[in-house]
């Protein structure tokens, strides 16, 4: 189970991933927020697929940027 896996489903909120555990996403009301993990270690990204709404960002840790998405979820919402 790669670190992101194990992060979603530590917070017990639905998800899906890739069979790499290298991309997760969350399904909105607005879209879906993903995050991957990048080719360096301790480098996460994120973004929304949303065309109304723009987000993206870049994170140090899994945790971080899993947060970071489910906030924008719930505002989003």
């Amino acid at each position: 189970m790669s670190r992101l896996t194990e992060t979603a489903t530590a917070l017990h909120v639905p998800f899906e991933a890739s069979e790499s555990g290298r991309w997760i996403r969350f399904p909105g009301k607005c879209g879906r927020v993903y995050v991957a993990e990048g080719h360096w270690e301790n480098n996460y990204l994120l973004w929304c697929d949303c065309p109304e709404h723009h987000l993206q960002g870049r994170f140090l840790s899994p945790e971080e940027a899993v947060q970071a998405g489910l906030r924008w979820l719930s505002r989003a919402a």
